[in-house]
């Protein structure tokens, strides 16, 4: 089975992915691919367990891709590992999600997967020429 040949069913994954770039720190705790892993992992159970179709056919995918890219073949990378144990050994920062996105979109590109849609809009605060109130104190 592709990795998307069903994709309702790895839908949920591009839109929590998204959410995720955006604010790591916010959304999962971390900016490492451990706590990405954890959070995708539990979301989509929790999807399951609520009745909804859930795919993970895209990680195995995305292994065998950083396998066989000249920075998984510098290691090397086998294509079985998680591809959170790949990423982190190609980038044993703490803050590696940065390393993981880049790779993942890289990844979407040259495989002719869509893209991971839009991230949330930015908080209003964040937006030049938005209107600010004075804090109360």
């Amino acid at each position: 089975m592709a990795p998307l040949e069903d994709h309702e069913a790895n839908r949920w994954l591009w839109e929590f992915l998204a959410a995720i770039e955006a604010r790591p720190g916010m959304f999962i705790g971390a900016e490492d691919v451990w706590t990405l892993d954890t959070f995708t992992s539990g979301y989509g159970e929790g999807l399951r367990v609520c009745g909804r179709e859930v795919s993970y056919a895209v990680w195995p995918a995305f292994s065998a891709w950083l396998a066989a890219t000249p920075e998984g073949k510098t290691w090397p990378l086998s294509p079985n590992h998680p591809w959170h144990l790949s990423v982190a050994r190609l980038d044993p920062r703490p803050c590696n999600i940065v390393t993981f996105y880049r790779l993942f979109r890289q990844f979407l590109s040259e495989t002719g997967l869509p893209p991971l849609p839009p991230g949330p809009p930015r908080p209003l605060a964040e937006v030049e020429g938005a209107m600010r109130f004075p804090r109360r104190h």
